[in-house]
């Protein structure tokens, strides 16, 4: 019984740690236009005027429409985007998001050390 809940509790931090480590997407403040978020080439949050949030991987421009591109089901889908229909069009801050990712990273490292030295037998929990 000491084995299994030892090894348990291995998987448990395992996965933890793969959670906690995931990156985050910080998206710019400023509203932007469509063909700015085409130039931008990367991911992109767009509001709808009735409040849908809607996240695309990027927009590309064909034949003078836009078009959002997001994966689904491991293909890539195509959605029409109007321009009266959007509120605000925001492109993703690579620089935040990489300090975001790499904040979050330090800052879960303590209780991520916290479990390596009670699951080695620190003594913490008896």
């Amino acid at each position: 019984m000491k084995t299994i809940n030892h090894f348990l509790r291995s998987i448990a931090f395992f996965l933890s740690c793969l959670i906690i480590l995931q990156g985050c997407t910080v998206y710019k403040g400023t509203n932007l236009t469509l063909d700015d978020a085409v130039r931008s080439d990367g991911k992109v949050k767009v509001i709808t005027n009735y409040d849908t949030k809607l996240k695309y991987k990027r927009v590309e421009m064909e034949n003078n429409t836009f078009y959002g591109v997001k994966k689904v089901k491991g293909e890539e889908v195509k959605d029409k985007l109007y321009k009266e229909d959007l509120k605000t069009v925001k492109i993703k801050d690579k620089t935040l998001s990489t300090i975001g990712t790499i904040f979050i990273a330090w800052l879960s490292a303590i209780p991520i050390a916290i479990g390596i030295y009670a699951l080695l037998g620190g003594g913490f929990w008896g």
